[in-house]
């Protein structure tokens, strides 16, 4: 009896080491994938090579890495400066100029310079991406290797590949996955609270995250999270008791996170202090080809040129690559087991946001076909500037 209990014991204690090391193992893998797939090129040239190509990384990213650290060390105002577009200068509060991560990136880069910084950050990024999905898959799965693959399926997904060939602000997509994370397990533990004032704490701080990281991906952040939670509450009305807690975390949060962002706020009310167009709708939207069809970017991708170089945009917006496997999976996944009511809502989801993402002019294989059916946006303010195809974001979120 007591060798039955020493063994109920051992093998209890080697499942809570087996799940304390499930999400370093998780982070680890994700890494050492980052570092293989996308930083080959750098080794032995970290501080004289970066990942992407193109100027966005050194006019837009390695210019702000530098700049928030120098700014705030000689006590300039890192909002406004006349270093760009002289005599004039730039509002940065209207670009994407990433103040809290060149904030954190600091030590590096007054080390290594803001190439070695960049490049530590266009490395990290797929790997927080993907353990953030990771830790929202394993939730609702409650298996690791299903958990797993959905953290590859978004962290290593097309669009994230896209904007590492430039987009810095783009391709640190973690905080949406793990919002929705942390509103899952709020909603799970506190179903009964009169308001969940620690949920609503991290809801806010991560929107206050992603708001200095890129806040056009805190617009459609919003934008698509109140639809997916409209979409949730009249299909599944027997969830609506944690919906509403759902609710009542994100409304403390963005509360919390006006006030942190205050002062971006402040300068984003000041006028831009150079002309400029923003980019069109229907230059940056998805080809309903690319859904099926990989571009240079992915595997086998140069096999299609043929088609892909008709596809509006350029390589690094072009991202909408699902494949046709991944496609009949979901397809497939959905029809199994379309009884459940949150598959039913996880699909209405990912179609929802693809269809959003063809933008205001349907395009197939570069040529305009009819009116999309993002066009629906074309007379609401901000909206009808953003750029379709970056939604993808949250189909490759739904789809993992």
């Amino acid at each position: 009896m007591l060798g039955g209990a020493l063994l109920l014991r051992r093998r209890l204690f080697d499942r809570a080491a087996t799940m304390r090391l499930a999400k370093p193992a998780a982070f680890g893998l994700y890494l050492l994938v980052s570092v293989l797939y996308f930083g080959r090129p750098l080794w032995g040239h970290l501080t004289s090579r970066y990942v992407g190509q193109g100027a966005d990384p050194v006019d837009t990213y390695m210019w702000s890495l530098s700049w928030w650290p120098f700014a705030l060390v000689h006590l300039k105002n890192p909002f406004l400066t006349k270093y760009l577009w002289a005599p004039t200068g730039v509002n940065l509060a209207w670009t994407a100029s990433i103040p809290l991560v060149a904030i954190l990136l600091s030590p590096v880069t007054l080390l290594a310079g803001p190439v070695a910084s960049y490049n530590a950050a266009m490395l990290l990024a797929p790997a927080l991406g993907a353990f953030c999905a990771f830790l929202l898959a394993r939730r609702v799965s409650k298996q690791w290797w299903i958990g797993l693959w959905g953290g590859c399926l978004f962290g290593f997904s097309s669009y994230e590949i896209a904007q590492t060939m430039g987009h810095l602000a783009l391709t640190l997509d973690f905080v949406p996955p793990l919002l929705a994370y942390c509103l899952l397990v709020g909603a799970e533990n506190a179903a009964t609270a009169a308001f969940p004032w620690k949920t609503a704490t991290v809801a806010g701080l991560l929107l206050a995250l992603q708001f200095t990281i890129f806040p056009e991906v805190f617009a459609t952040l919003t934008v698509f999270g109140v639809f997916f939670l409209l979409v949730s509450w009249l299909m599944v009305p027997a969830a609506r008791a944690r919906l509403l807690v759902v609710v009542k975390a994100l409304a403390g949060g963005y509360l919390l996170a006006l006030v942190i962002t205050s002062p971006y706020l402040y300068y984003l009310s000041f006028k831009v202090p150079f002309a400029g167009l923003p980019n069109s709708p229907v230059a940056f939207s998805t080809d309903v080809l690319n859904l099926v069809i990989p571009t240079r970017i992915s595997f086998l991708g140069d096999a299609f040129q043929r088609i892909t170089r008709h596809f509006s945009g350029n390589l690094a917006e072009q991202d909408a690559y699902l494949g046709l496997p991944l496609v009949v999976l979901l397809v497939a996944g959905t029809v199994a087991f379309r009884k459940n009511k949150w598959v039913r809502v996880g699909a209405y989801c990912l179609t929802s946001v693809v269809l959003a993402s063809l933008g205001p002019l349907l395009q197939v294989g570069g040529r305009p076909v009819g009116v999309g059916p993002w066009a629906l946006t074309a007379f609401v303010p901000l909206l009808r500037d953003a750029l379709p195809g970056r939604f993808m974001l949250y189909a490759f979120l739904a789809a993992a």
